[in-house]
């Protein structure tokens, strides 16, 4: 997919092989991940190294990830609509619905080219992931279908994953809006509320990954729904003259449960 983005590699990259078994030996040095090598009585065919990741460990490789997540957006935002359909087959249509829904609500988490239209970014996603042989596109009744094709499923959800831990940042957010419902509250009580929630639905299983417990995520959540008008925000001045923000629910209500809703979807 970086071949096709034609984003230049590091000269390590002249050999791909070496240049991850290196960067394997480093993370396992570095205690980041684990080598859980095959048993000793083990026969030949079914020898197979395999590495673990402890959840408390995810925050170490969150820098390398972000540094080049950027070039993954596209994919990541079709692989998230089709992994989150409970069918096999997936209309167009509602690709490109995701699509359009996950860019506006990201949109101040990643740079985006506002000079390639959304259609032709999910079409290039679509060709790529059809020459990989992963979906089959079929018309029906004149409208576009997607089929997830074997094994397709299965490599998508890594795609998916790279940007889930911003969903669940989200909808730890949104769940927490309920606190301003009566009462406008100050930034730092609702952060303050928002990490125990976050905290809680991260013990309960409801929040999976590690990193979506990230105030920087939370900021960028409320600067969100602000600029979408779900939450108001207003100054007041506390001791010293000093002017602390205040958020407070508006009345598009019903906004914020589609908002609620469709996010819940693709988590």
């Amino acid at each position: 997919y970086l071949f096709l983005k034609k984003v230049k590699f590091a000269a390590t990259f002249a050999n791909k092989e070496k240049a991850i078994n290196d960067a394997l030996n480093i993370y396992t040095q570095s205690n980041i991940i684990a080598k859980i090598s095959a048993e000793e009585d083990e026969i030949e065919e079914m020898q197979e190294v395999v590495y673990s990741l402890e959840d408390d460990k995810r925050l170490y490789l969150e820098y390398y990830k972000n540094n080049i997540l950027h070039f993954f957006v596209p994919l990541s935002f079709v692989a998230t609509s089709m992994v989150k359909s409970n069918e096999d087959v997936v209309p167009l249509s509602r690709i490109m619905g995701d699509y359009k829904f996950l860019k506006k609500l990201l949109w101040n988490e990643f740079i985006f080219d506002e000079n390639k239209d959304d259609v032709d970014e999910v079409n290039d996603v679509l060709e790529y992931l059809y020459n990989r042989k992963m979906i089959r596109p079929e018309e029906r009744e004149d409208e576009v279908w997607i089929e997830i094709k074997g094994r397709g499923r299965m490599r998508l959800k890594s795609f998916a994953g790279l940007i889930h831990n911003y969903l669940e940042s989200y909808w730890i957010v949104v769940r927490s809006c309920s606190y301003l419902k009566k009462q406008a509250l100050e930034e730092r009580e609702w952060l303050k509320k928002i990490r125990a929630l976050a905290n809680r639905l991260y013990r309960k299983g409801e929040v999976l990954r590690a990193e979506a417990l990230s105030q920087s995520n939370y900021t960028n959540v409320i600067k969100f729904l602000a600029g979408a008008e779900l939450i108001s925000e207003a100054a007041k001045e506390v001791k010293g003259g000093k002017k602390e923000k205040m958020y407070l629910l508006t009345e598009n209500r019903a906004e914020m449960e589609v908002l609620r809703r469709r996010l819940f979807k693709l988590l």
